[in-house]
């Protein structure tokens, strides 16, 4: 009994028709969305390839640029632009580039925690990229300038964030989440 008093509920609110009106709209994202998969994914040999081939050979900037860019960046990306699909579609191009910021930031941030941080606050061993002699920012241009290229990623992020025509605040507390962490 209860149940179906939900139901009745949810069905007599205003927001369930007019999503329902919207709804064709809405679905009409599915086929993009899922390019944005698919394309994702048939790079990820791609991906694994060009970060394998730089364990053992010392990257440039442009090459870890390159790498950060289709191992994280790709993924990021695709994730940001599905939600601008939803979100508003006028701004799937800054979505993109967000996504690619933020993957870029992620993996230099990464690099570092990999020298710096804590193996039990992160759930994984320190010192796996110095032992698989990967190419790492730090490696490249050590701690404090990695940390510097990273803010300046995360930064363009959200200068980027903020030129966007929806509500913004939960895309900041998440980005500034990384420096209550730090």
């Amino acid at each position: 009994m209860a149940a179906s008093e939900d139901l009745r509920l949810i069905f007599s609110k205003p927001s369930f028709w007019s999503w329902r009106e919207t709804a064709p709209e809405r679905l009409s994202v599915i086929p993009r969305a899922t390019e944005l998969v698919s394309k994702e994914a048939q790079f990820k040999p791609k991906k694994s390839a060009l970060d394998i081939e730089f364990e053992n050979k010392k990257a440039n900037r442009k090459e870890l640029d390159l790498i950060h860019h289709h191992k994280t960046g790709d993924l990021i990306s695709a994730s940001m632009q599905m939600g601008a699909l939803v979100a508003n579609v006028d701004d799937l191009e800054m979505f993109k580039e967000i996504g690619y910021k933020i993957g870029l930031a992620f993996q230099i941030q990464d690099d570092i925690l990999d020298v710096v941080g804590n193996s039990e606050l992160l759930g994984k061993n320190v010192g796996s990229d110095i032992e698989n002699n990967k190419s790492t920012y730090v490696t490249l241009m050590g701690v404090a300038k990695s940390q510097e290229i990273a803010d300046c990623y995360f930064n363009e992020a959200i200068t980027l964030i903020n030129k966007l025509k929806i509500n913004r605040l939960t895309s900041r507390k998440i980005l500034s989440f990384r420096e209550t962490k730090s």
